[in-house]
């Protein structure tokens, strides 16, 4: 069971960005294990299933992130009109991006460049 936390672990870690996230999904698919276990489910090939569990667990985890990131147009804002949660979206950015190293702020905001379109989000 050690040799395959660790792989299993690595397979988390290698999809998943956030330690404290991949940590979370790890704990997760051993506590389900462990549930398994106790609840006497026949398991034949212990392997595969703790790596289905966690690759489920990392889909879920994908699937619910994107929805809480998910914002949408007030409702009444005519086309074409500076919107205001534009303004704060971008002073939001402005402040992660002190927060970061030199390095880190000058890459987001060459990679931030490349995706808009000319002329917007000038500030970045």
């Amino acid at each position: 069971m050690t040799w395959e936390s660790g792989r299993l672990e690595r397979f988390i870690r290698r999809r998943v960005a956030d330690v404290s996230d991949s940590e979370d999904i790890l704990q997760e698919v051993l506590f389900e294990f462990v549930e398994a276990t106790l609840l006497m489910r026949p398991i034949e090939r212990i392997g595969a299933w703790l790596f289905r569990v966690a690759r489920n667990r990392i889909v879920d985890r994908l699937r619910k992130k994107r929805s809480d990131v998910s914002i949408s147009e007030p409702a009444g804002v005519a086309d074409g009109q500076p919107l205001l949660f534009e303004d704060v979206l971008l002073d939001e950015l402005e402040a992660a991006l002190d927060e970061l190293r030199a390095e880190q702020r000058a890459g987001v905001r060459s990679r931030i460049r490349r995706a808009c379109r000319p002329g917007q989000w000038i500030r970045a």
